[in-house]
């Protein structure tokens, strides 16, 4: 059970009503307000104070105000309090108030008829009975105020809305009106134009039927017509398929002159002037090696080297017949010579690169090098990503690096 607060102090005026109720102790500064219209609750300890003030406005349904002031230690070592009130006459709400500090809770009530009250209750604080109909009619009255209050809120903001709308349609309605005027507008000028040019027209055919030339009174000043003439247009031939503007320019002709220059003949003095040209030596190891006769293709290719020492391409073609002859060191130093004269890497060498990395690649792993096979076989990906052949491939050698054993047909070529 509660025990009641019976130690505050009260005055009054005829104006006002001031209540004064101990804190005993606890700071201001832990203090919570709460409110609605006639009902006053705030529980409290020494270490925090939630007060909730829930004033409400006088009803002729309630004679006197109703004020209550609930105190709740809630530490275990300390017992709940209550201090509740139930005032003689009633109050005005609006301008009521309360204020904590100083270790009290001080009420400041102004009164709705002013006269000296003599006493500040007259209800019997033994009476249970009346106090519970007390606290719960105030409760009730709280409940329905809040409850109104959300309605006419609730009202309030479809008003709002449906003006907002109506204020909408005017606006598009005044946009439409002037959107029409504007059209008439233009369609008045059209009109006039038209009925203007058809009054010339008319005027000029009847000059011309009466022989004047309504245009030109004088032919004889007509300036003659332009002489026809053509205009050449060149532009400059294009090895590389990038715009210029896109690509490197410097480097691309740098390319471009180191292949002009291994494809030019050189003499040796030998009596066939075809075997001194390192191009038709290519031609003629390409012709062998797809024959299958390998060691012959490599014969020409060494012999183009001698003569073109540059020429990335004789290498690539050269490593190919040492891969297929099984002489997995020599293709692997005739691919890293082809890389070495692929410089500077451009897109237009980089199928060149690719077959370079590839070959290399194979090599590697056909001496049982798998991390290196691997990192060829990412190059050669990253210079032709569309390649699904060289993606299993190097899925298939990941796969070996990894511990697992692939099928007997999982062979890299």
């Amino acid at each position: 059970m509660p025990i009641l607060v019976k130690d505050y102090t009260w005055k009054e005026s005829e104006t006002a009503v001031i209540i004064t109720v101990p804190l005993k102790g606890v700071k201001a500064n832990k203090v919570d307000v709460f409110s609605t219209d006639q009902y006053i609750k705030a529980p409290y300890t020494k270490e925090k104070i939630n007060l909730h003030l829930l004033s409400y406005a006088y009803s002729p349904l309630l004679k006197p105000s109703y004020l209550q002031f609930e105190i709740i230690f809630q530490q275990v070592s300390y017992p709940p309090y209550l201090f509740e009130i139930y005032l003689l006459a009633p109050i005005n709400e609006e301008v009521s108030g309360c204020k904590v500090g100083d270790g009290a809770v001080v009420f400041t009530l102004e009164k709705l008829e002013h006269i000296v009250w003599g006493k500040l209750t007259d209800v019997n604080e033994n009476d249970k009975e009346a106090w519970k109909e007390l606290r719960q009619h105030a409760v009730e009255k709280a409940h329905e105020k809040v409850t109104k209050d959300e309605e006419e809120k609730a009202k309030k903001k479809r008003e709002e809305h449906q003006m907002a709308i109506k204020r909408q349609i005017e606006l598009e309605s005044e946009e439409k009106k002037r959107v029409e005027q504007v059209k008439e507008a233009e369609r008045q000028r059209t009109t006039e134009e038209i009925e203007y040019w058809k009054e010339t027209d008319t005027y000029h055919s009847k000059q011309a039927r009466n022989g004047k030339n309504s245009i030109f009174e004088d032919k004889d000043k007509i300036p003659l017509p332009r002489s026809s003439g053509s205009i050449q247009v060149k532009f400059t031939s294009r090895t590389f398929p990038t715009a210029a503007r896109e690509s490197k320019a410097q480097e691309e002709q740098e390319w471009l002159d180191k292949i002009a220059a291994a494809r030019r003949p050189k003499g040796d003095g030998s009596e066939n002037p075809e075997e001194s040209d390192p191009m038709w030596l290519k031609d003629k190891g390409s012709s062998l090696f797809k024959a299958g006769d390998y060691v012959s293709a490599i014969n020409a290719f060494n012999e183009a080297i001698r003569l073109e020492p540059i020429l990335p391409s004789l290498y690539l073609n050269r490593s190919a017949c040492f891969l297929k002859i099984g002489d997995y060191p020599y293709c692997i130093e005739d691919c890293c010579k082809a890389l070495e004269r692929l410089t500077p890497p451009v897109p237009a060498n980089a199928a060149q690169r690719s077959k370079a990395y590839v070959r290399r690649g194979t090599a590697y792993f056909k001496l049982e090098l798998y991390v290196d096979a691997l990192q060829d076989y990412d190059q050669a990906i990253s210079l032709d990503p569309d390649n699904e052949g060289l993606k299993q491939d190097a899925d298939m050698i990941r796969k070996i690096i990894q511990g697992s054993n692939p099928s007997d047909e999982d062979t890299v070529e």
